[in-house]
């Protein structure tokens, strides 16, 4: 089984589930709620694209990627397709720059998931 589709922790701060990617189903009074929403919000604006994580996707996908090879680091591939605003986690060459190569990001116990 790959561990794209084994879900992430529900949110640190509020419990709320995973829906898909790092999208979560935040609680309204969650810390990270407003954080989250936007930056979804801004990343819908441009479309799509490959970013830094920031500090809110950091804490929720935190001890869930394996550490990317020297010379690679974690990102945001995001998208905004068919009405849903498409987030993941990808690993950035960070040699050549923001958004330029990418490769999927490798879940902790990808191994045993196997």
């Amino acid at each position: 089984m790959s561990t794209a589709t084994v879900p992430l922790p529900p949110c640190p701060q509020c419990a709320g589930e995973h829906l898909y990617g790092i999208t979560f189903r935040h609680r309204t009074s969650c810390p990270l709620y407003e954080r989250d929403s936007a930056t979804a919000a801004a990343d819908h604006d441009r479309g799509r694209g490959i970013r830094d994580l920031t500090d809110t996707e950091r804490t929720l996908i935190r001890d869930e990627y394996e550490e990317p090879d020297e010379g690679w680091e974690l990102a945001v591939q995001f998208d905004h397709a068919g009405g849903i605003h498409w987030r993941k986690v990808v690993e950035r060459a960070a040699l050549f720059g923001p958004g330029t190569v990418v490769r999927s990001a490798i879940r902790r116990g990808a191994d045993d998931a196997a």
